[in-house]
């Protein structure tokens, strides 16, 4: 894998998520080869990015999801 894009949006709104992966398609004529995104836990992001690339798979950031388990059961993750 390679790391291809970072995007900072004033709000995580669809709308604005559509228009970084506009931005994101129009300087990166391969990108029907990106076959895995890397995210925080946000639903919206993971509709849009399925609606727009079908072809890749969301994968959750370790922080989000260490820090879910943590919120949900704190004695599981012992540093």
């Amino acid at each position: 894998g390679q790391y291809v894009h970072h995007a900072l949006v004033e709000s995580e709104h669809k709308v604005n998520l559509r228009c970084v992966i506009e931005i994101f398609k129009k300087n990166n004529p391969e990108w029907e080869k990106v076959r895995v995104f890397m995210t925080d836990k946000a639903m919206h992001e993971k509709t849009v990015l399925k609606e727009e690339f079908p072809q890749a798979r969301q994968l959750l950031c370790q922080w989000h999801v260490s820090l879910g388990l943590k919120s949900k059961q704190p004695g599981w993750l012992r540093p």
